[in-house]
């Protein structure tokens, strides 16, 4: 076993993505790699998922009592990794590895080396404190760390600068995610689904805009019914579901209509044609939501946050400010009402963006790049 990567649970969100894109590419690599994912945090697995071939899931909670406390899971973690010794450990959202790496990382360091990922920051919900993993773990663990891993570069130079982690610079290495739509024939499909939009602007003055993902609080589906409210002239298509905490209340609105949870976004574009995509989040890393949407062709609005700067910009799409109000996303809006033109030739950029930076190749490339991971 050569490489293990821990992940809090395997689900269908985008870290768990990001976990099975490295373990498809460690095991693609040359040279008889093995690679395994361990669920440490919550006795979670998708049961259809689509686990990468020769990549073994290994669901610790299996082997532990159910009553075991964080203190013995520690403990079990630690002696099924010392007894291993795989060459690379790489923690990944989960808090079991994180806590293990600070407070024995000098140990596991000497058998194996060690990574982890982080994508973004965390903020309480008036924005007020930082929480989550770069601030609960980050200090504690760099020095022992051989490379701290990111989906974009705005999360690494902003921690570097918050936590005063000059001397640690060389550590930060970003590994752009592949997205996965961008195989076979992606391209050709997307200049189809532009040509799709001009024509529908030619021949219906309606505009039609999606909102995909999770409706939950740091999602701010609030700012999308807001907008929606400013719009009654403008259809917005509304999928996804409320993964933690209780579903924001959706007003009854005319121009509003939930379509319930999705998988594929591709299955979203074979329902109609859409004029742009809007995109709420409080926080980011780089969202793989948009990526797949940039790859599909549809014109993005999104805000400046976390990553997605990294991704849209005026060559792109339609970026609004981190803290934006509704009237920024209604003008954005307008914008591409009235020059379609514009957003196609932007969303055009955005393919050439991710054809460039966003494919698998371009992934399994810059993973090379990394220093001793593989």
């Amino acid at each position: 076993m050569t490489h293990i990567i821990a992940l809090p649970f395997l689900g269908k969100g985008g870290a768990e993505r990001t976990a099975l894109q490295f373990a498809r590419a460690i095991a693609q690599a040359k040279g008889g790699r093995s690679v395994s994912i361990w669920i440490t945090d919550r006795d979670m697995v998708t049961p259809d998922l689509a686990v990468p071939p020769h990549v073994h899931v290994v669901n610790l909670w299996q082997y532990l009592p159910t009553e075991a406390g964080e203190e013995l899971r520690l403990a079990f973690l630690r002696d099924c990794l010392m007894t291993l010794r795989p060459d690379v450990f790489h923690v990944i959202n989960s808090d079991l590895g994180w806590k293990l790496i600070c407070q024995e990382g000098h140990r596991l360091r000497g058998v194996m080396r060690l990574y982890g990922s982080m994508f973004a920051f965390q903020f309480t919900p008036d924005l007020a404190k930082r929480i989550g993993y770069a601030e609960y773990y980050l200090r504690q663990s760099i020095d022992v760390l051989d490379g701290l891993l990111s989906d974009n570069s705005r999360f690494q130079v902003d921690a570097i600068d918050i936590y005063g982690l000059e001397n640690f610079r060389q550590k930060f290495i970003p590994v752009y995610n592949a997205c996965r739509i961008a195989e076979s024939e992606w391209k050709s499909r997307a200049q189809m689904q532009l040509s799709r939009v001009r024509a529908a602007a030619a021949t219906n003055g309606t505009m039609n805009v999606l909102w995909a993902g999770r409706l939950d609080e740091e999602k701010r589906v609030d700012l999308l019914y807001a907008t929606a409210m400013q719009c009654p002239d403008i259809q917005f298509h509304v999928y996804g579901e409320s993964v933690v905490g209780s579903k924001h209340p959706m007003p009854d609105l005319a121009n509003l209509k939930y379509h319930g949870p999705f998988g594929d976004p591709t299955e979203l574009v074979d329902e109609r044609v859409y004029d742009a995509f809007l995109f709420t989040s409080r926080w980011e890393g780089m969202p793989n939501m948009l990526l797949e949407v940039g790859a599909l062709g549809i014109p993005i609005i999104a805000p400046d946050v976390g990553g997605v700067g990294e991704l849209i910009d005026e060559t792109t799409g339609f970026l609004v400010s981190a803290q934006a109000a509704p009237e920024e996303y209604v003008h954005a809006l307008r914008t591409i009402g009235s020059s379609r033109e514009l957003a196609v030739g932007r969303a055009a950029g955005l393919l050439k963006l991710i054809d460039e930076r966003h494919t698998w190749t371009a992934f399994c490339r810059r993973l090379t790049e990394v220093p001793n991971y593989l």
